[in-house]
């Protein structure tokens, strides 16, 4: 009897952390871009610096997450840095290696340095801190994962913690459409996931889901998506391209 007792308690536990990370999560965001659909990566760029109009203008340091194998969303942080330099000054645009991007790509995000995130944290952390104590406007491109405030000790964090910089983040994620779209998600929601990135891709999930019912399946804009603040100045967009 205390073996089922034990093993009712770790299924009644784990179903609880489920729960926790599908629907706890929802409750710390604050909407600021509604569901809404994009005519192409400008429009979304132009919104969200819109948007944020007031907060942007004290921003100088910022990180930008992608999923690596979300390609379309390269053209989204391109127009996103275009709309940031009609007011910043940017001296440095920091490509983490492990994205793989073209030269051409990294040419068009005129990238000043490169480095490997994962394998020089600390030289990394270092080199962003000596750009904001110089005041030197920066972009840091890296994944998601890393740019999230959200997963605990993901690099960002850790970054954070140790160098004490201060950036402003987008972290950007596949907006699946409905249930059977969820298997294109990079990083699916789990209760089984013991790297710590669920508390990211349930919020991801959760948000998809909740927003699903008000989708205009019609609407014949290429991009649909919204955008929430997600910590003190960080922010999760979820875009799907049709």
């Amino acid at each position: 009897m205390k073996a089922i007792y034990w093993v009712i308690t770790v299924v009644v536990v784990s179903v609880g952390v489920f729960i926790y990370l599908v629907l706890g999560d929802s409750q710390q965001t604050v909407p600021k871009i509604k569901l809404s659909y994009f005519t192409d990566e400008t429009e979304i760029a132009t919104s969200v610096t819109k948007i944020l109009s007031q907060d942007l203008q004290k921003a100088h340091f910022f990180w930008m997450g992608i999923e690596p194998e979300k390609t379309e969303q390269f053209a989204v942080i391109v127009s996103l840095k275009q709309q940031l330099e009609k007011t910043k000054n940017f001296k440095h645009i920091i490509l983490d290696e492990e994205l793989k991007f073209s030269k051409e790509w990294q040419d068009l995000l005129h990238v000043t340095e490169v480095v490997k995130l994962k394998e020089s944290l600390n030289s990394t952390g270092e080199m962003l801190s000596a750009h904001e104590k110089k005041g030197q406007d920066y972009i840091f491109i890296t994944a998601n994962i890393y740019s999230t405030p959200l997963i605990k000790e993901n690099q960002l964090n850790q970054i954070k913690k140790q160098y004490h910089i201060q950036p402003t983040t987008f972290s950007l994620a596949y907006f699946p459409v409905d249930a059977p779209d969820e298997k294109n998600m990079l990083f699916p929601c789990s209760a089984e996931d013991h790297s710590g990135a669920s508390a990211w891709s349930c919020l991801v999930s959760n948000r998809s889901r909740f927003s699903r019912r008000k989708i205009d399946f019609k609407n014949t804009k290429n991009w649909l998506g919204l955008m929430d603040l997600i910590g003190e100045n960080d922010y999760m967009i979820l875009l799907k391209k049709k």
